[in-house]
């Protein structure tokens, strides 16, 4: 009788475990769970490629130049900014970059304007489709109303010129 019991309890066990674990149910590493950021980096530049940012004129800028997006105006910097960051950061030639984002998810034609303050403004438009393999995600930007090429990658970098 002892025998049939751990027959019927071991069977029980190895039932119990085979039924809850499925390679299926498991993702294939941790990151397949979470997409994958997008950061927009902008370097302000005129005709000839010179970064207009630099530390002369940065002040200025936080002054005037600022994104809306979904309602929102953010300023360069700002600490009271919505639910996205509008930053800057020192390059080591003194220029300056700007960061738009933080983006999470799928994204179909969003839109966000950058105003510089003198009248001139860029509307980017952007798709972001993340897979549920994390090494495939696919990026589409316009700016205003242009393809921009792919470069395939979670941060856009463009270079933007706030005179036209």
């Amino acid at each position: 009788m002892n025998a049939k019991r751990i027959l019927y309890l071991g069977m029980l066990c190895l039932m119990a475990i085979m039924t809850s674990c499925s390679n299926d149910d498991e993702p294939k590493n941790p990151l397949d769970m979470s997409p994958v950021p997008v950061i927009f980096q902008i370097l302000t530049v005129d005709e000839a490629g010179n970064n207009l940012l630099t530390g002369e004129n940065i002040a200025s800028a936080k002054e005037n130049i600022t994104i809306e997006y979904n309602g929102d105006t953010y300023k360069i910097d700002a600490s009271n900014s919505p639910a996205k960051t509008f930053k800057s950061s020192k390059l080591e030639n003194g220029s300056y970059l700007l960061y738009f984002g933080t983006f999470f998810g799928n994204y179909n034609a969003e839109t966000f304007v950058i105003n510089y303050g003198n009248g001139n403004s860029h509307i980017v438009s952007f798709t972001v489709k993340n897979y549920a393999d994390v090494t495939k995600t696919e990026y589409l930007l316009e700016l205003n109303g242009v393809p921009q090429p792919n470069i395939g990658g979670p941060s856009f970098i463009q270079r933007l010129n706030p005179n036209k």
